[in-house]
């Protein structure tokens, strides 16, 4: 698909592959240390740089069920790991009331596990505005940041 790139998908735990990671080999060595369904997660060397640090793409459940396991993961991902960490992705939620655009109204109730498992793991979030083609989209790209 990209020629001259390596890339990494977590098919084998989706039936879909809904992340992929991908790279060029010549610019970063990438290290899968672990996955699941809503989340890959690898170590990063930049080459140039020689600098090394943590990567997780993030494709969230639907569901807050499904995205309680999500949280879970983050969490042990998070123990004894003293790298940067860069969390990325569709989280398919948001962090407070505030993010949310259109859609059925949130409660605190419903966003206190996502906020439980940022500060459990020591991230701070940013939110980032995406403009593709008029359309702006804000609140799904929140990504954290330690």
């Amino acid at each position: 698909m990209f020629p001259g790139w390596e890339y990494i998908t977590n098919l084998e735990h989706h039936y879909n592959g809904r992340i992929w990671v991908t790279w060029r080999p010549d610019y970063f060595q990438t290290i899968v240390v672990s996955m699941m369904d809503q989340a890959v997660t690898c170590e990063i060397l930049n080459i140039c740089g020689r600098t090394r640090f943590y990567l997780t793409m993030i494709y969230g459940h639907n569901s807050k069920k499904g995205r309680t396991v999500l949280w879970n993961y983050l969490s042990v991902t998070n123990q004894g790991q003293t790298l940067p960490w860069l969390i990325t992705g569709d989280f398919n939620y948001v962090l407070n009331q505030d993010n949310r655009i259109g859609g059925n109204p949130i409660t605190m109730g419903e966003i206190e596990d996502f906020n439980e498992c940022v500060v459990k793991c020591g991230l701070n979030s940013y939110i980032v505005e995406v403009d593709t083609h008029g359309v702006t989209s804000r609140g799904t790209t929140e990504f954290g940041l330690r």
